[in-house]
């Protein structure tokens, strides 16, 4: 028994004169018919252009504009410049959310933050991450813990979650011996 409908799912089109849902070509994930047959949007792996869906580049999991421009990378590889790699390129070495970046900072890694005039630096090890200076602790690095502070004027850290020998206290500031 067929069923009426008003709109074909994806990868199909209704037909103006039987009013049935016909198949799309596989590339295409949306297209029409009037007059000619004729794709609006791709499925993964392939681009538009002049109404017709292309395959991407072997090397591309998405691309747009031309075979070659990535969008997006198969898994194992890095997007670079609208193109995808086994490894970052030197210029860009620091790899992260898939894509190369000029520094650890402009990356978003922890550990890492912007100092004055957009220099890079290095947080205490005991910061996971940090802004404007190096002890300034948004996150705890693992292995260390928020600190609560004895008096509200005291400034919340991170300290060592790992029990130091008996007799030894550790902090952030100082080593005191009992």
């Amino acid at each position: 028994m067929e069923t009426c409908v008003e709109n074909c799912p994806e990868k199909f089109f209704k037909d103006r004169i039987t009013g049935e849902c016909d198949s799309c070509p596989a590339s295409c994930k949306f297209c029409d018919k009037e007059p000619t047959l004729k794709c609006s949007s791709c499925v993964l792996g392939y681009f538009l252009s002049d109404d017709l869906c292309h395959k991407c580049s072997a090397d591309c999991e998405s691309c747009s504009g031309d075979s070659t421009n990535c969008d997006s990378c198969p898994l194992h590889k890095v997007l670079h410049d609208n193109g995808c790699f086994e490894i970052c390129p030197f210029e860009k070495p620091y790899l992260n959310e898939g894509r190369c970046w000029d520094n650890e900072c402009e990356a978003g890694l922890d550990g890492f933050y912007y100092f004055r005039g957009g220099v890079c630096k290095t947080c205490d090890d005991n910061c996971g991450h940090c802004e404007f200076k190096p002890d300034n602790c948004l996150k705890c690095a693992d292995t260390y813990d928020w600190d609560t502070p004895v008096t509200p004027t005291d400034k919340s850290v991170c300290t060592s979650t790992i029990n130091p020998p008996d007799g030894i206290y550790y902090s952030t500031f100082d080593v005191k011996f009992n």
